[in-house]
């Protein structure tokens, strides 16, 4: 319980706190009395602080309280980016943006020599269905040479083929494991 030399009025609180008592008189309006005598009302001036620094524009009173808080939710999140880190379930955001610029470099590169392999033997075709065929072997196969980059970067097993046969009747770009690309031979039988 407070003593009766901790409360103060506020005529009190203006000679005490160097201000005049209509700033006073204004700060009091947003802090409750701890007591009513007649017409005396009486503050503590713990209460009344903080209302007079944020009246004169002082920096705001600080919260310990909600401070340690705040700082040990934020070590709870560090921790557990860590955590992910060492599972392996976090990216680093300027490796990946690294490597897939490299990819598209690289898919880029592929993409731009085709007008110069494809130009001479295209020239000389008349044929629709075989310049289809042609583009979509060349297209085929450049993209399983960017599968075979990807998964030698990546060092993991080879990525699934990007390319599929296209259903005309040419063979598609074997792999070095020998393997057919595209279709499997039941798929590409007539009537099937």
């Amino acid at each position: 319980m407070p003593q009766a030399n901790d409360r103060y009025t506020a005529t009190r609180l203006a000679a005490e706190l160097g201000l005049d008592n209509r700033k006073v008189r204004d700060v009091l309006t947003r802090v409750n009395p701890i007591a009513v005598e007649g017409q005396r009302k009486y503050y503590l001036l713990r209460d009344v602080i903080p209302h007079v620094a944020k009246h004169l524009g002082a920096p705001e009173v600080i919260d310990l309280n909600a401070e340690r808080a705040r700082k040990v939710k934020a070590e709870a999140a560090l921790a557990e980016i860590e955590l992910e880190k060492e599972r392996g379930s976090l990216v680093d955001v300027d490796a990946a943006q690294a490597t897939w610029t490299e990819m598209v470099r690289a898919a880029a590169q592929r993409v731009q020599t085709l007008p110069a392999k494809l130009a001479p033997v295209l020239a000389v075709e008349e044929e629709p269905a075989v310049v289809k065929a042609l583009l979509d072997e060349a297209i085929n196969e450049t993209l399983n040479e960017l599968a075979d980059y990807i998964a030698d970067w990546a060092d993991e097993e080879p990525v699934e083929e990007l390319a599929e046969d296209s259903g005309e009747s040419m063979e598609a770009a074997t792999e070095a494991d020998s393997e057919p690309v595209g279709r499997h031979d039941e798929e590409a039988k007539p009537g099937s």
